[in-house]
């Protein structure tokens, strides 16, 4: 058989009939190529249809049991296990307040009730503060002596002890002085030991009368 040449192999290239579009879209090599390219009939599937939206009725909330101790609260079971507990700890609701009867300010305003207030000893040469009435232990007129239990830091006690002449017979004392600046003036007697009837004097601060100012 004789070989065929190009030229002649070209020629039934060209004579070959074109295929129509119309064939080549329904031919069954374009359908296997569509069909390796999209594998579905589609691009995209259809989405599936939508369930009408439901609401769920809502429950009534639960209610937990009363730790124990308490009480249950108004409107829920009691527990029976609960209910054996000790007693409760909830705490108490509020009393009523508790009123009292009704204060007369007038009264209170107008009231002639004297306020009582500390009398201020003082040394009678140079006005310094030596004690108060807060101390206040007696008076003896007939001695002329105003008793105090604690006096001021600026009086101080000497050294030298003396014996008392009439009225004080008999009675072992420490002069009482004081030291504020230049001013060394005596003020009294602390008694040590005393005659019968002056016990109200013995360790006591006793500032003269003549001596001191109130």
């Amino acid at each position: 058989m004789p070989y065929a040449s190009a030229r002649d192999k070209g020629k039934a290239r060209a004579i070959q009939p074109l295929q129509r579009p119309e064939e080549s879209a329904t031919s069954p090599s374009s359908h296997a190529a569509s069909s390796r390219v999209h594998p579905y009939p589609h691009p995209h599937p259809p989405l599936p249809p939508q369930q009408p939206h439901m609401t769920m009725p809502l429950s009534p909330p639960k209610t937990s049991p009363s730790p124990p101790g308490l009480p249950p609260f108004p409107g829920e079971e009691p527990n029976d296990v609960f209910s054996q507990a000790g007693p409760s700890r909830r705490p108490m609701e509020h009393a009523p307040a508790i009123r009292g009867p009704p204060i007369d300010v007038d009264a209170v305003e107008t009231s002639s009730t004297p306020v009582e207030v500390d009398l201020v000893v003082q040394c009678k040469a140079c006005r310094t503060i030596v004690g108060d009435s807060s101390a206040y232990v007696a008076a003896r007129k007939d001695l002329g002596l105003l008793v105090l239990s604690s006096v001021a830091q600026h009086v101080v006690l000497s050294n030298t002890p003396s014996t008392a002449q009439d009225p004080d017979l008999n009675s072992l004392y420490m002069p009482l002085e004081i030291t504020c600046g230049s001013c060394g003036s005596p003020l009294g007697k602390v008694y040590r030991m005393t005659a019968a009837g002056l016990d109200e004097l013995r360790d006591g601060y006793s500032f003269e009368r003549d001596r001191i100012s109130v």
